[in-house]
C-alpha cells in the first residue's frame, strides 16, 4: 500500500481531538496525544510496501533477505 499523507494527517487530527476532547489534566492530554500520534506513524509505516529486488543478499547458510534500500536511510528489507 502506497503511504497515504490524507489519512495520516486524518489519524493526526484525530489524535489531536481525542487528546483535547477527553481530558482537562495537560500531562494525561500530551500522553494520550502522544501515543496516538505513535499508533498513527506505525500504521503507516507498517503498510507501506516496499518492492525492491536488485542487490538483495542471505546471510552465508540461510537466513533472512537483508539489504539496505537506497533512498531510504536506515530501514533494511528483512
Amino acid at each position: 500500500m502506497p503511504m497515504d499523507s490524507m489519512t495520516l494527517a486524518t489519524s493526526l487530527k484525530s489524535a489531536f481531538d481525542t487528546a483535547f476532547s477527553n481530558t482537562t489534566d495537560r500531562d494525561a492530554a500530551l500522553t494520550v496525544l502522544s501515543n496516538n500520534i505513535a499508533a498513527a506513524i506505525k500504521t503507516m509505516v507498517q503498510g507501506a510496501a516496499l518492492n525492491y529486488t536488485a542487490g538483495l543478499t542471505t546471510a552465508s547458510g540461510g537466513g533472512p533477505v537483508t539489504e539496505v534500500v537506497p533512498g531510504i536511510s536506515g530501514f533494511t528489507i528483512n
